[in-house]
């Protein structure tokens, strides 16, 4: 399934997985907060499945809300990957394949978290 880096999301983070690649720029909760972090991103075939091969590549941007458990539970494509088939199903993929772990308070207690994510495929 391709190597999976954790990827900080509070400045600029980035992940690869068989050469799929998703950044994501957080939006903290408050000073001393932990963001939420990825710890599975997508890879290329993840994107095949969805492009069915009509765009080798490309790229979309979405704006992610995690909840405190660290599951996705909105997505919404704010930059066109240019396919409308591709943008009407990148959230559900999204929403089924991405893990973080859970952004934390001050308190180290789980908090929701929104963040925007690059989703960017290149088939090889």
């Amino acid at each position: 399934s391709g190597s999976e880096r954790v990827a900080e999301l509070a400045g600029v983070g980035t992940g690869t997985g068989a050469g799929g690649t998703g950044t994501g720029a957080g939006r903290g909760s408050g000073a001393g907060s932990t963001p939420a972090r990825l710890i599975r991103n997508l890879t290329n075939s993840d994107y095949r499945g969805l492009t069915g091969n009509r765009l080798p590549r490309g790229s979309a941007a979405l704006a992610l809300r995690i909840d405190s458990t660290g599951s996705i539970d909105s997505c919404r494509v704010i930059r066109s990957s240019g396919d409308s088939v591709v943008d009407s199903g990148i959230c559900g993929l999204v929403t089924r394949r991405l893990r973080f772990s859970p952004a934390r308070d001050a308190q180290g207690q789980r908090i929701p978290y929104s963040t925007n994510y690059m989703a960017t495929w290149n088939r090889r």
